[in-house]
């Protein structure tokens, strides 16, 4: 179990704007957790998790658990090495081997922390530290491996500290290590040990638009995916006995636009009601993959069917999840809006590059010019940031976590608006890069609102 993990090595830095730094942690040769958090170490897990503190970690040496050896003993260890850059994005490459090194690269922007608002103060420092935990006591085997970053605020400076005590942990970008993550072909899956999970009314908001049809780490495409970890999810949402509930949301769009409107968005109730999780996996089996991304389409409607249907007992709970941008904007009528370029799009930042974000209305007004539409490339990031706060005003307590379903293979987009998505909604946000990190991702969001009470 997580309690029984020992600390083994540990490492601290301060990382500043625009600063990679590399951070190198001993690993045992028995079974190990890397993590990378901010804050204090915590030299046991007994009873306390990083919790929103994590940004990431990884699990190497597979079930070849650790055996307690007498303090002050060690045996020859490979090192962990963690990088942390001042970008916009979050990567993290992981080398599974105890003989080999293992590198995790996380990504610091000055934007705003997953529930934090948007501050205007222009200074913030964390220190990131990173640390190495070896387990003792056998534990469902995890291969995935999370990319759950909160944004951290960094500053510069460089200061290590490394301790030798029996197991590791991680610091800078802290890691979901609650519940381990079973493979994409389990059924059944643990509650989460940290709590008791309360009930939940999930509203999944997936995005099938053409995109999330292409390849991906560990399965076939995103969407196949998709489905793995939503299923998975599902799972859990059963195994807690509880009444959780959940629906299934999907949006996606014609191809054409950028100069032809109206651009017409679908959206479509892929189960009538919450329900038993069990309805929306079935659900899963008939969706593919077409056309463009009408995100605040999606989100709306989802609100509004959440808002109508949660029992006032469950905590209400939204994940969207999409590979992309939005590229088709939302205009006050559910069946239309307005296409744009994805490129122009991605141009436009919704961070304001302090730690915080910029207004929606300063969004609207950015980016490339449409004068066929008297709109600018902002408009569709805009209209998502206005679905937020609309979901915000018709759920007031609901919980927003957002998903981006990154790939090193298929290029790397600006996810600067999930990120707001999930600091505005007080949730999880997460851009993993495999089939395994999206599993993992998708069960942090849920162990996150299952235990937040």
């Amino acid at each position: 179990m997580i309690d029984n993990q020992l600390i083994f090595d540990s490492t601290s830095t301060t990382v500043g704007p625009h600063q990679t730094v590399t951070m190198t942690v001993k690993l045992p040769s028995c079974a190990t957790q890397v993590d990378l958090f901010y804050g204090p170490v915590l030299q046991s897990l007994n009873g306390q998790r990083y919790d929103t503190r994590k940004l990431a970690y990884a699990q190497l040496g597979g079930t070849n658990y650790c055996t307690p050896t007498t303090a002050g003993t060690s045996a020859p260890v490979p090192t962990a090495t963690n990088t942390a850059t001042a970008t916009s994005t979050a990567t993290k490459t992981a080398v599974p081997s105890p003989t080999n090194t293992a590198t995790k690269t996380a990504t610091a922007t000055s934007t705003a922390t997953k529930t934090a608002v948007p501050s205007p103060t222009n200074t913030a420092t964390k220190t990131a530290t990173a640390t190495s935990t070896a387990t003792n006591t056998p534990v469902p085997t995890s291969t995935n491996t999370a990319t759950a970053t909160n944004i951290p605020v960094p500053t510069s400076t460089n200061t290590a500290t490394a301790t030798n005590t029996p197991v590791p942990t991680a610091t800078n970008t802290a890691t979901a290590t609650n519940t381990p993550v079973p493979t994409a072909t389990n059924t059944s899956q643990p509650t989460p040990t940290a709590c008791v999970p309360q009930g939940l009314d999930v509203f999944y908001v997936l995005d099938i638009s053409g995109s999330m049809g292409d390849a991906y780490p560990g399965s076939g495409t995103k969407l196949d995916a998709a489905k793995q970890a939503i299923s998975q999810t599902n799972a859990i949402l059963s195994g807690f006995n509880n009444g959780s509930r959940a629906a299934l949301v999907t949006f996606y769009g014609a191809t054409k636009g950028n100069g032809f409107p109206p651009t017409f968005g679908t959206v479509v109730k892929e189960t009538q009601a919450l329900d038993d999780p069990s309805f929306v996996t079935n659900a899963l089996a008939s969706l593919t993959a077409y056309g463009g991304t009408p995100s605040a389409q999606g989100l709306r409607l989802g609100a509004a069917q959440l808002s109508g249907e949660t029992n006032g007992t469950n905590k209400p709970v939204i994940i969207l999840i999409s590979d992309g941008v939005p590229t088709i904007s939302w205009e006050g009528n559910d069946r239309y809006g307005y296409g744009f370029l994805d490129a122009d799009v991605q141009a436009v930042n919704v961070t304001d590059g302090a730690g915080g974000y910029r207004s929606i209305a300063d969004v609207r007004a950015s980016g490339a010019f449409y004068s066929q539409y008297n709109m600018n490339a902002g408009e569709p990031l805009a209209t998502l940031m206005d679905a937020v706060q609309y979901t915000k005003s018709i759920v007031p307590n609901v919980t927003i976590h957002a998903i981006a379903v990154q790939s090193q293979q298929g290029g790397i987009f600006n996810d600067s608006v999930l990120r707001y998505t999930a600091a505005q909604g007080g949730g999880v946000f997460a851009n993993p890069d495999s089939t395994a990190n999206l599993q993992t991702a998708l069960q942090t969001a849920i162990q996150s609102s299952a235990c937040s009470h």
